[in-house]
């Protein structure tokens, strides 16, 4: 009666160490990852991953509970299945779960070029405007950015240090509020840099195009008035 007991109560569920993959169901091609099957009477335990596309196959010849595996750079969504036998020779029903791997994440300015045509900013007036700046990203998400933004000689603005905005998805959107002063004779550079990016599962991404150039205009000076 025992043994016929255990045989109806097979249960599996899978849990990801390290980086919530089944919670965001997308991983960085090339990176390691631990598996879990939670179980009720497993003993040893049969895993397959396959390529839904491309018939890439991950070799995992570990029968334990946990597997630790690298994800193909190749990218696709892939398959995993997992089947439980117990100490009698009974076989569970097959657990399976797609997860999207990705390409290398990347991220760059969305626009090419610099931003021209800013005034400097007015201290007597309430709001000077500001400009968009879109930040692109591709890789596992919601991701993870770091930016600052740099005067004219390169010092970092207050309150614009290492500014980091987490839990994004898809690009965003860096609104940039025209409180540059420029008091000298000429146009100032000033610049929005991005410092870092991190992908979901915390793969470190290397910008492609990390400063933006904003070209300040001097600030227009009345220096007199006089009446005739």
């Amino acid at each position: 009666m025992k043994n016929l007991l255990k045989k109806s109560l097979f249960t599996l569920a899978f849990i990801c160490l390290g980086y919530g993959v089944f919670a965001q169901d997308q991983v960085t091609g090339g990176t390691s990852q631990t598996l879990t099957a939670v179980h009720t009477f497993g003993s040893t335990f049969a895993w397959t991953v396959v390529g839904d596309n491309t018939g890439t196959t991950v070799t995992i010849s570990e029968t334990t509970s946990a597997v630790t595996f690298t994800w193909p750079t190749v990218a696709d969504t892939y398959t995993i299945t997992v089947i439980t036998t117990d100490i009698n020779g009974c076989k569970s029903e097959p657990f399976t779960k797609k997860v999207q791997v990705l390409g290398e994440p990347t991220v760059e300015f969305a626009d090419a070029g610099d931003v021209t045509g800013v005034c400097s900013s007015a201290t007597t007036i309430a709001d000077n405007g500001s400009t968009p700046i879109v930040v692109h990203y591709t890789g596992a998400q919601p991701w993870t950015l770091t930016y600052s933004i740099l005067d004219n000689n390169d010092v970092v603005v207050d309150g614009f240090n290492n500014v980091e905005v987490a839990n994004l998805n898809g690009d965003y959107t860096i609104d940039v509020a025209h409180t540059f002063v420029n008091n000298e004779a000429t146009v100032q550079n000033w610049k929005v840099v991005i410092n870092s990016a991190k992908s979901a599962d915390d793969v470190v991404v290397n910008a492609t195009d990390n400063d933006k150039n904003i070209v300040v205009y001097p600030m227009p000076v009345i220096t007199n008035l006089t009446l005739n």
